[in-house]
């Protein structure tokens, strides 16, 4: 055998580091036994107490403790969607918009700054027509911000709860929302509070107004950045172009969701008799949600097509923008659209 040979060399020393590992593994390693402090986890008593999978209150949406965001623009029914979310909990439903519900304690506390207790009552008698007076009694709302954390503490303490609901955020914060340290010290107590409580804290957030036209990303949320790197979960919410009546659901950061739930929106159609919403079943591409001035939303799809096509037979972006030869397709957006699509930038696009 040769062994200055660099392939046999790498061969040798792998043999020799799984007969390290193996002996590793066939030992008991004696430790002297402490007193562990109260915030000290050790490994074995992790995977002992963990469950097969994670746990989920929306799956595959929203973990059963965690703090998550609803981003949108303004009037696009935001509110409309989390009480109807909160009504959907407390009555013990399996399905929200399709996705499966497993509420544990069927509560949920809403804290809502904007709308106050007439203007809700309006809306939770649309909403909650049909629903038994009883079952919808833990639907709990709080009409004030001020003391936000202890308030929240103390109704959870009292009775637990699946989620608390906070409409808006930034309604609750005091602080610079450009600000990261200011940001990440508000939202760090809610974290604990979701640990603490085993229940989902969620945000009601706005998108920047100049970003609006873009298609759903973590950048188009106004404030720091870490609005969108601290919680788990950032969903954006907003009305369809074209047709009114739609709106888009759209997973844009989910940590412990699969990049097939992520790549386009959840398409629901709004009931404004009922304000209710529904799952229709369609999805759409994230590059057919940019605006187009002049092009429906069928007409918009027709020509991302004709882009991806272009693209597989290995065409630039220059020629792709001179093969489509249509107003508001130039290079910037076509650009913008594929890197979107393909990996977010990370796969090489010719220019």
């Amino acid at each position: 055998m040769d062994i200055h040979n660099e392939y046999v060399q790498a061969e040798m020393f792998e043999e020799a580091v799984g007969r390290n590992i193996h002996k590793a593994d066939s030992k008991i390693v004696e430790h002297p036994k402490v007193e562990d402090f109260n915030y000290v986890y050790r490994a074995d008593k992790l995977i002992e107490n963990a469950e097969d999978k994670i746990d989920f209150l929306l799956e595959p949406v929203l973990p059963r403790h965690c703090v998550a965001m609803l981003a949108g623009p303004s009037d696009s029914n935001k509110s409309t969607f989390l009480r109807q979310f909160g009504l959907a909990i407390v009555s013990g439903y399996d399905e929200f918009v399709d996705f499966k519900l497993y509420s544990k304690y069927r509560s949920v506390i809403y804290i809502s700054t904007e709308d106050d207790e007439i203007i809700t009552g309006v809306f939770l008698k649309k909403q909650a027509a049909g629903l038994l007076p009883e079952n919808i009694r833990n639907l709990r709302f709080i009409f004030e911000s001020n003391d936000l954390v202890r308030r929240l503490d103390e109704c959870l303490e009292q009775q637990k709860a699946d989620v608390a609901i906070i409409d808006p955020f930034s309604n609750c914060f005091k602080g610079d929302i450009n600000n990261l340290i200011s940001v990440r010290s508000f939202i760090e107590p809610l974290q604990q509070l979701s640990r603490k409580h085993q229940c989902v804290i969620l945000l009601l957030h706005h998108l920047n107004k100049s970003n609006e036209a873009l298609i759903p990303n973590k950048r188009a949320l106004s404030g720091s950045h870490s609005l969108t790197d601290v919680p788990r979960v950032v969903l954006d919410f907003r009305k369809d172009k074209f047709d009114k009546s739609k709106r888009h659901l759209s997973i844009i950061k989910g940590n412990y969701v699969a990049d097939n739930f992520k790549s386009s929106t959840y398409v629901l159609q709004f009931d404004e008799a009922t304000m209710t919403l529904s799952n229709t079943g369609e999805r759409v591409d994230f590059g057919n949600l940019q605006s187009n001035i002049g092009y429906s939303l069928g007409e918009q799809r027709k020509v991302y097509a004709e882009i991806d096509k272009l693209y597989k037979q290995g065409e630039s972006i220059r020629d792709i923008s001179i093969i489509i030869n249509k107003p508001g397709y130039g290079k910037t957006k076509i650009a913008e659209y594929l890197k979107t699509k393909h990996n977010d930038g990370e796969q090489q696009i010719a220019d």
